[in-house]
Formats: C-alpha cells, structure tokens, sequence
C-alpha cells in the first residue's frame, strides 16, 4: 500500500512537471538534437523545471490541489512511512553484511576455482618420471612375457563375480508376505525362554536357525528362492517377538516386514550374527516415520539388491546409471588432483573417458560400487576392490573415492562419515563372508587416504619401496591391513565405528540382541539335534 502511494505521487509529480514546463522539455530534447532521448533523460528534464515556492504551488503543479485534506495528509504520511522502511530495511541489510556477502558470491562465481596447493600434491607432482629405458623394460616386458595379463578385454557393464556375491539377494518374483502360509509368520506371544523351549520340542515343522544353517549349501545349490523365503518367515517371527521400537501408528507390521526383508536379503552364506545386525539397522533407518518407511520400501522394491546403511546406500558400478553423477561429485565439487594423484587413472575430462578407465572396467577379481547419498539421492563417490584371493581368504580394498559431502548437503555433520560407512558397509559383509584378511595400499604422501585408513581401523605394517610405479613415477607404498580377530572381537574395530556411526545406544542395543539372539542359537541347535 505504502508503495503504491509513492509510485503514484511520483507518477503525478512527473504528469505535472511535464505539463507545466512543456517549453524546459523542448529546449531540452533540442539539445540532445536528432537523436532520440533515454527514458532517464526524459525524466531528469521533466523533473529539472519543477520548481515552487510553497507547498500549495507543488500541489498545483502535481495536480493535486482540489484533493481534501484529509487524503493530503494520509498520501504524505504514507510517502513518510514508505522511505523510513527502506532506510532502516537498507540498513540492516548493510550492517548485517548481506550486501558484503552478495558480492563475495558474486565474485566467487565469475572466477575459475582454485587447486589446493597442499605439501602432498606438489611432491606428488614434483616426483621425476623414470627413465625411458625402464617405461621401455615395462612395456617389451608387458607385452612380450603376458600378453593376456595387462589388456582390460572386460566391458563397463560387466558385472564381476565378486560384486554378485557381495550384493543383496533379489527375493523371488512376486514374492510378499502373503504368499507365505500364516503359521508361519505367527510367533510366540509370550517371549519367556521357557515358551520358546516349548514351542521348539513340540513344533517340529517350523524352521529354526539350525534348519538353516544346516541347509544353506543345499538350498542355494538348488536355488535362492527357498533359501529366501524360509529366511524371510524365521526372520519375521524373531521381530514380532522382540521388535526394534515402537510400531508406526497405522503399520503395525512395518517393522517385522523391513527386519524380514534386510535378513531375507543378506547372502545367505554369511553369518547369522552378521544378518541380524544389519537388519536391526535396517529396521531401526526405515521404521522412524511413515514417510520413512514409504521411501524405503520403495527403493527395495526398485533397487532391491542395494547394501543399505544409514547415511549412503551402495549399488554395483554401473556406466548407465553412475556415469554422469560420479562424473559431475568428483570432478566438480573440489580439487581433482587430490583425488587422481596417487591413483593411476583419472583426471577425467569427460564421462566418456571415465567409463573407458579401469574404474568402470573391472577385471576377474575386482569389484566397483556406487555410493549414493542418502539424503540427497546423488552419488558421492565409489568404492572399488581388487586381488580377490579364495585361496587365502583375502582381499584388498584398493580405493574408496568420495567427493566432500559438506558442499553436497548441509545435513553432513562430519565430512567423511559417509566415506567410512561406505566402507564399514563393505568391509563388514566381506568379514561375514569370511575372509581372513584385508589389505589396503597407499601412497606414503597421501596423507588424507593415510589418515582414513588409520580412522578406518586398518593397522600400518610397513613401507615398500619402489612399490609400483603410477603416471610414470615411482610410488612408496605403506602397507595397511585388517584381520578378521581385530574386526569381530568385542571392542574391536567393528564396534568403534558402528559406534561412531550409530551412537553408543545403537552399540549397546546390538550387542544385547547379538548376545540374546546367539543364546537362542545355540538353544536352537541342541534341541534340534534332539528332535531329529
């Protein structure tokens, strides 16, 4: 209101002055000649004329001189009250620095972004390269001796063995809760021990852990679905008798159905210890709210075979689906270099070429996964795996590759939390599987990767020299590794980051499961030896 008063007065001042000083106005166009005047120009001079000597005289001139009184004065306070607002709304503006940091904003988008300059990527870059005679020794020898070894025959759509066997199983197709007989969905109502010691003696047809410990070989050999369906019922049982939390009003079995489906879908040659803790983190991400519980729901149903954690979601590497999102988090929101450099691909200069680099193309062995931002839906980063050994029962986590989640959501309370769930993820499920040994190579003056593994639990067991040779430069290589015994045992490695992930509560809450869920076990195993 009190800007439309003004934009009138304005409007009528301008209509006055212009009538009344016709003759000032085309002196004024005669000067400027031919050319045709600004609209600024042409109300500088309609304005320059205007002159009086009393108020009424101005009212005259602007037209408003017949207006009563009262209408007078409340146009005038108005024209008051409008350029009071803005003074004060400009000067907080200016006190507060809103201008100072528009401008800042401005500046910062029109000029190209800077390379960290760090200790570490100059040394990197300042490494001489080797001698001709020996990149020359590398080639024949490459070339001459193992033809097969060092060419990359494999596809980026190619799905590695070791990334199958890591991912989530796919329940069968058209596969609910429904389509299973309901006694078998229907556990105890009372959770005493003494009830469920009664109910296993006398309840022989209903499956128990040890039916399927004892049968997993069997049943995966024969096919997943029955492996899946019988773990999705013994699953769900185990929740109805002691849920996660309280039910969500409205879904009182959203929390059986989301424990059954992550248990479900672990793989089922992993530990029973394991699939219980990753479905009761599960439970607890997906059945906070309703709105929760939809989403989660609906990315199992699309994307079913994803490891899901709290704060990233991983799915296989794949160009189609990653490509462009990995390309755009790792080479558009910070420095390039301090990924790349001790890498032995990368930079990129386009998706193109990403998606021709070994980071797509994975050999026998290997395995790529895409971490996607569980707040933000993007992806982050990827994590990749390398020298799959049965035989020894190791492996090597050869990278893991994040873009810094502070500038891609302000929800991130740490910038690297998402990076070490990525990898807790990984990390556990390959432990449940049971290898002995994982092992991780970083470059002496990489001092951030360094530094991850050391927070990822990973011990240093010492330097190699002249260990590889990456971009044509020699490469120092500090050893790390982590064993299954550092890993499992209580107030190990696996219990300081899930603590560090999900809180000390979360920690004591899965302990005391793991430790109730193991006695039943066992129970469950001694008593099955009886009714057999």
């Amino acid at each position: 209101m009190m800007a439309t008063v003004g934009i009138v007065l304005l409007s009528a001042a301008v209509t006055g002055a212009s009538s009344s000083t016709a003759g000032s106005s085309s002196r004024s166009i005669s000067i400027v000649g031919n050319h045709e005047m600004s609209d600024w120009q042409k109300l500088t001079s309609a304005l320059g004329g205007l002159s009086f000597t009393s108020v009424d005289e101005l009212l005259q001139k602007i037209g408003l001189a017949k207006m009563p009184k009262a209408h007078l004065y409340g146009m005038a306070g108005g024209v008051v009250t409008f350029v009071l607002t803005l003074s004060i709304v400009g000067i907080l503006l200016l006190k507060g620095g809103t201008f100072q940091r528009l401008f800042e904003q401005l500046q910062s988008s029109q000029q190209p972004k800077q390379k960290k300059n760090n200790a570490a990527l100059m040394a990197r870059k300042g490494r001489p390269l080797l001698f001709e005679q020996l990149l020359e020794t590398r080639t024949r020898l490459k070339t001459k001796n193992y033809p097969s070894k060092y060419t990359n025959d494999s596809k980026s759509t190619d799905v590695t063995a070791l990334a199958k066997m890591l991912l989530s199983v796919v329940p069968p197709a058209n596969f609910t809760k429904n389509s299973l007989p309901t006694e078998k969905l229907v556990g105890n109502s009372n959770a005493g021990f003494l009830s469920f010691v009664s109910k296993i003696i006398t309840d022989k047809s209903t499956p128990s852990s040890s039916d399927i410990i004892n049968t997993t070989i069997a049943t995966v050999a024969e096919g997943a679905e029955q492996t899946y369906q019988v773990s999705y019922a013994l699953a769900y049982r185990r929740c109805q008798d002691k849920p996660g939390g309280d039910p969500i009003p409205g879904y009182p079995d959203a929390r059986m159905e989301a424990y059954a489906r992550s248990y479900a879908g672990c793989p089922p040659l992993t530990t029973t210890a394991y699939r219980r803790s990753y479905a009761r983190v599960y439970e607890a991400i997906s059945c906070v709210s309703q709105k929760t519980m939809e989403h989660f729901e609906k990315l199992y149903q699309t994307y079913p075979q994803d490891i899901v954690g709290r704060t990233v979601r991983l799915q296989s590497l794949d160009p189609k689906r990653h490509a462009d999102g990995l390309f755009h988090a790792l080479e558009g929101t910070f420095d390039d270099e301090s990924i790349w450099c001790f890498l032995d691909y990368g930079p990129f200069r386009n998706t193109y070429e990403m998606v021709a680099s070994d980071l797509f193309r994975r050999r026998e062995g290997e395995a790529a996964f895409a971490v996607y931002h569980q707040v933000t839906e993007k992806v982050i980063g990827c994590v990749l795996l390398c020298k799959d050994d049965p035989k020894n029962l190791s492996i090597q986590l050869e990278a893991c590759i994040a873009a810094n989640t502070q500038e891609l959501s302000s929800s991130s309370s740490s910038s690297d939390k998402e990076e070490l769930e990525a990898c807790f993820l990984i990390l556990d499920r390959l432990f449940a599987f049971g290898y002995r040994r994982i092992q991780a190579t970083c470059d002496v003056a990489d001092a951030k990767n360094n530094k991850f593994l050391t927070r990822l639990g990973f011990f240093l067991e010492g330097t190699l020299p002249k260990h590889r040779i990456i971009k044509d430069a020699n490469s120092d290589s500090n050893i790390f590794a982590l064993t299954n015994n550092e890993w499992q045992k209580k107030g190990g490695v696996r219990a300081g980051l899930f603590k560090k992930l999900h809180g000390a509560k979360a920690l004591t809450a899965d302990q005391r499961n793991e430790s109730r869920e193991s006695e039943l076990e066992m129970w469950e195993k001694h008593l099955g030896k009886q009714k057999a």
